[in-house]
C-alpha cells in the first residue's frame, strides 16, 4: 500500500474549506457568497516538502476581526463592498440611488474613524479560528503517523512471509 503526503493534506484541505464556508453560512457573514467562494486550499511539494495551504480573498480575517479605523489614505475600495453588503443585506432597499450612495459615504466614513462593530467588540472566534487550530494541525499527524506506520508494517508482514 502506497501512502500519499498529497492525499491526507488534500483530504484535510478540502475538510478545511468546508466547515470554513458552513461558518461563514451559519453566522450570516455570507452576504454576497465572494468571501466564501475565495475560501481555497493548494497542496505543493518541493522536494521532500509537502506543504497544505488555505487562503482566501485579501482581508478574509476580517470575518473574525472586524476591520480597524484606517491606518493610511490607501483607498481599500470600501465603499464599494459596502455598497454590494447592502444590496446583499437589503440595506436601504427603499432609498433611491443617490441616498444609498450617501449612506454607503457615511458607513464608509464612519469605519475609516471608528472601525467595524466586530472590531470594537473584540472580535469573535467561530468561523476560521476554530476549524484551523491545532487540533487540525494534531489531527494531520495522528493520520499520517498512522497511515505510514501500518504501510510500513504491511511491508515487513510481506517481507517476513
Amino acid at each position: 500500500m502506497i501512502v500519499s503526503l498529497v492525499q491526507i493534506l488534500s483530504s484535510h484541505g478540502q475538510a478545511v474549506v468546508k466547515d470554513i464556508r458552513a461558518n461563514l453560512a451559519a453566522t450570516g457573514t455570507n452576504a454576497t457568497g465572494k468571501t466564501s467562494n475565495s475560501i481555497q486550499y493548494e497542496v505543493t511539494e518541493q522536494g521532500s516538502i509537502t506543504t497544505l495551504l488555505v487562503y482566501g480573498r485579501p482581508f478574509v480575517m476580517t470575518v473574525e476581526t472586524g476591520r480597524g479605523p484606517r491606518r493610511s489614505s490607501e483607498n481599500q475600495n470600501v465603499r464599494q463592498r459596502i455598497l454590494e453588503w447592502m444590496e446583499a443585506k437589503g440595506v436601504g432597499a427603499n432609498m433611491d440611488q443617490v441616498k444609498k450612495e450617501a449612506l454607503a459615504n457615511f458607513l464608509t466614513w464612519r469605519i475609516n474613524q471608528e472601525g467595524t462593530e466586530l472590531h470594537k467588540k473584540g472580535g469573535r472566534k467561530d468561523i476560521i479560528s476554530n476549524v484551523v487550530d491545532q487540533r487540525l494541525i494534531d489531527d494531520i499527524m495522528s493520520e499520517v503517523l498512522s497511515r505510514f506506520s501500518n504501510a510500513y508494517m504491511d511491508n515487513v508482514k510481506t517481507a517476513i512471509g
